[in-house]
This record gives C-alpha cells, structure tokens and sequence, in this order.
C-alpha cells in the first residue's frame, strides 16, 4: 500500500465505527438516520477528491461532484464493516464507478442503449487485440468472429 493510501484509510478510519453503529440499531430507530448523514458529511472530502481527478474531461465540476456525492451515499449505503475491509477501500471503487458510469451514461451526444455502448468498448478492446496478432486492422468479419456476432449487409 502506498502512503498516501495508508494515510487516506487512517483518516477515515472512525467511519467503520459510525457505521458498524448504524448497523447495529434498529430499521425504526431514528438514531440511524443521524448516523448515516454523519457518515456521509464526514465523507464529502473523499468524494471531493475523486470529482476533481475527473476535471477536464467535458463534465462540469458540480455534475462531477453531485455524481461522486451519489456514490458515497450508496458506499455508506452498501458497506458492510463485517467484510473486514476498512471504509475507504469499498468506497473509493463505488464512488469512482458512479462517476464512470456517469460518462459512460452521459459522454453520447445521442441515446444510445446501454448494450450498444458495451457492445461499442467490446468491439475496441478486440479491434486491439486482433491489432496485435495480424498485425494489421480486422476486418468486421474478424472483429464480428472474435466477438461471437454475425456482420449485418
């Protein structure tokens, strides 16, 4: 592990206890809510840090920040201090998924469906690949091969 992320872990390590609290109280205890804001506001700097390592790439930064925002709700939400890994470990992923899904969802100038944009990263990463081991650009059949389609006239 790196310093600064031992450093990071360490600053955030009073946010297990919070929410191993949070866990530990009744689904009706009013209690639960008030740990679960505290949890999240005392997170807002993590997400604050990931948002601005996403800048310059076409979003602005408060669609950033709300986006990251939302992924910290759901880490604080989904965390599960029984696993045995601390807060930041789980958080950091969740919150940077929510942000890349966000360009994945966001990035289109059109709407275009989820599978075609899965299907459109699947077609690079073999358009790479078979790059490689031709030694030249596939064709689509070869592309439609490798990916188990069949080419469309």
């Amino acid at each position: 592990m790196r310093r600064t992320e031992a450093r990071a872990g360490d600053e955030y390590a009073d946010v297990a206890d919070t929410l191993n609290e949070l866990r530990s109280l009744d689904e009706a205890d009013p209690a639960r809510s008030h740990l679960r804001d505290a949890a999240v506001e005392r997170c807002l700097p993590l997400a604050e840090h990931i948002a601005r390592r996403f800048r310059g790439r076409g979003e602005s930064h408060e669609d950033l920040l709300q986006v990251a925002r939302l992924g910290l709700v759901n880490a604080v939400d989904r965390f599960d201090p029984a696993r045995g890994s601390d807060f930041v470990s789980f958080a950091v992923p969740t919150i940077m998924g929510e942000v890349r899904h966000h360009f994945r969802d966001a990035g289109w100038a059109m709407r275009v469906p989820r599978r075609m944009k899965d299907l459109h990263l699947e077609i690079g990463k073999a358009v790479s690949v078979l790059s490689q081991q031709f030694g030249r650009a596939p064709t689509a059949r070869e592309i439609a091969t490798e990916l188990d389609l069949e080419v469309e006239v």
